[in-house]
Parts: C-alpha cells; sequence; structure tokens
C-alpha cells in the first residue's frame, strides 16, 4: 500500500513538475535549427530527454514510469478481458461473488 500512496503523490505532483519545466518555454516564439537538424533529430532529441528524465525518477525515486504505464495498460486489458468474458458467459460478478445468470431450466414434475 505504501508504493500506491507514493505513486498517487507522484501523479498529484507531476502536472506541476512539467509546467515549471516548461515555463523557460513560454517565451519561445519559433525553433531554427541549423546543421544537420530537421524534424526527425527534434524528434530524437525529444525522446532521449523523456529517457532521461525517467531513467532520473528511476534512480532518484525508485518509481519506474514505465512499469507504472505497463502495470495501469496491463489491468485495463485484464478488465477488459473480464468484462467479454462476463458479457459471454452472461456472469454478473458482484462484491466479489459470483451470480451466475445463465439460462438454467428446471424440470418441475
Amino acid at each position: 500500500m505504501e508504493k500506491a500512496a507514493v505513486m498517487e503523490m507522484y501523479f498529484k505532483a507531476l502536472p506541476d513538475v512539467v509546467k515549471a519545466a516548461s515555463a523557460p518555454l513560454a517565451n519561445v516564439d519559433k525553433i531554427t535549427m541549423y546543421g544537420d537538424g530537421n524534424n526527425t533529430k527534434l524528434v530524437k532529441d525529444i525522446m532521449s530527454t523523456v529517457t532521461q528524465v525517467t531513467d532520473g525518477l528511476k534512480e532518484s525515486t525508485g518509481i519506474d514510469l514505465n512499469d507504472v504505464l505497463a502495470s495501469f495498460t496491463g489491468a485495463k486489458m485484464a478488465m477488459d478481458a473480464i468484462e467479454k468474458k462476463k458479457d459471454d458467459q452472461n456472469i454478473d460478478i458482484v462484491d466479489d461473488k459470483v451470480d451466475d445468470n445463465s439460462d438454467l431450466s428446471t424440470n418441475e414434475n
């Protein structure tokens, strides 16, 4: 549970960190690239910077942003699979209990 609390604090602070880091760029009206610079190089440089930031975050806080995002993606995929299976089998899950609403024929004599 401690990891969840740290993650919550991280995600609450992240917008402020990004805002502070991007503040100097507010005064930039254009970017002129010289030499071999082109759009592809700019994107490559940005991706390199993102990698450096995530590596620095992991070293300083122990939070691996790649793992965090992968776990959220994995959890969503698992929930989607559960929902599909539930819909396919007509099963309702309530309070961790399974209520099978499938059509059960009863023979009454």
